[in-house]
């Protein structure tokens, strides 16, 4: 019996040990086998050495996928509309502050000249992703998930997977949404390159919103250079152009640094945001830092600067708002966010992302589209400055 208890033992920790590590592994372990009552002895496992006579804790996984921040489109772009055709158009009625005419009341009236109209037309650019579930994925269990029978069953892991591909699909729309607003923002225009597409929405910002100060205009020129006299002809501009008053500025990380160190916008920084002469700087989710509110005769703003990154096409990292620029602007302006129709022909409704889902039968695999045709639309782009001030 004692011999019998004894080789059942063995065949026991035979088999533990084939069903983590595999017979080779197993095999190079053998002469082991002696001390594995001893706790200090580990058996390797998948995710590395694990003692099986130890009691453990699995903590909660810790996720470190950074989402996409929406500061651009929140601030700027708050409104939003879907479209069931492919090109939308854009009428605007433009028009000055004219006055009455003086006429005698002996006289005809005098006639006016109507307002003037134009129209543009848009193709918000087309967005598909694709991601993919295999019977792998399934098979692997989630972070802080039980490594043991008797937990996910096939359907819930299935269903889990498949909203984590849309959840990430989604979030990579959102991040190519903010980034647009950006290079509205920055230049009035929206490059669109990619798979089988090279083209570019300009929206018609003036060449006098797009600045380049040189020499000793530079706001790093503490002597010469006046960065509220600049910020008030901007707002002035921006007021005078489009009939929507200026109330925000957006800095980069090099423009904040060469205000905050100018001696001549001292004093006109909203007291009750400096606390012993200094700033008092307020962080905000997102990446988002309130700097304080800059208030001159026709120049009331508030001062943001924006950390967050985006990964490009090529690879490299970038912030969304360059170090060098600041954008002068309001979060009233009447921009949108556009939808154009979905070109798939199982999308019979309009709608911002259309999801489709088929399988591969052999191999077996499960592919995920989300498509969505997004443009964020700077349509009053007369109320906005960009320049370059370092």
């Amino acid at each position: 019996m004692k011999r019998f208890a004894l080789f059942s033992s063995l065949v026991l920790l035979i088999g533990i040990a084939l069903a983590f590590v595999g017979v080779p592994a197993f095999a190079d372990s053998l002469p082991a086998i002696d001390g594995l009552d001893d706790a200090g002895k580990a058996a390797p496992l998948l995710l590395g050495n694990v003692s099986l006579f130890q009691s453990r804790t699995l903590m909660e996984p810790l996720n470190e996928k950074q989402p996409a921040t929406t500061f651009l489109l929140r601030t700027f772009f708050k409104g939003e509309k879907i479209f069931e055709t492919k090109a939308i158009d854009f009428e605007k009625i433009s028009g000055t502050r004219r006055l009455a005419p003086f006429v005698s009341p002996m006289r005809k009236g005098k006639l006016m000249e109507k307002e003037g109209r134009s129209m543009t037309s848009f193709e918000p650019p087309y967005i598909k992703g694709l991601g993919t579930l295999q019977p792998s994925d399934l098979n692997a269990p989630a972070a802080g998930e039980t490594i043991y029978a008797g937990g996910k069953k096939h359907g819930q892991r299935l269903a889990e997977k498949t909203g984590e591909i849309i959840a990430e699909q989604e979030d990579t729309i959102v991040a190519r949404e903010e980034w647009m607003a950006a290079q509205a923002l920055d230049s009035g225009v929206v490059v669109v390159k990619g798979d089988g597409v090279d083209t570019a929405v300009d929206f018609g910002m003036p060449a006098s919103h797009k600045v380049t100060l040189v020499g000793t205009d530079l706001w790093t020129d503490i002597v010469n250079s006046d960065p509220g006299a600049d910020l008030k002809a901007w707002c002035k501009q921006n007021g005078k152009d489009s009939g929507v008053i200026s109330n925000t500025v957006v800095m980069g990380d090099d423009v904040w640094t060469a205000w905050s160190n100018h001696p001549k916008v001292e004093g006109k920084l909203d007291n009750r945001r400096i606390e012993q002469g200094q700033i008092k700087i307020e962080l905000l989710p997102e990446g988002v830092t309130f700097c304080g509110t800059y208030r001159d005769s026709g120049c009331i703003v508030d001062l943001y600067t924006y950390d967050s990154w985006f990964t490009d096409d090529d690879g490299t990292v970038k912030p969304y708002v360059p170090v060098d620029k600041v954008w002068v602007g309001s979060d009233r302006a009447k921009n949108k966010k556009l939808y154009g129709m979905i070109q798939d022909l199982k999308a019979n409704y309009a709608v911002k992302r259309f999801v489709k889902s088929w399988e591969k039968e052999d191999p077996s695999c499960r592919f995920i589209l989300v498509q969505s045709a997004a443009l964020v639309g700077l349509l009053q782009p007369k109320a906005f400055t960009s320049a370059k001030v370092v």
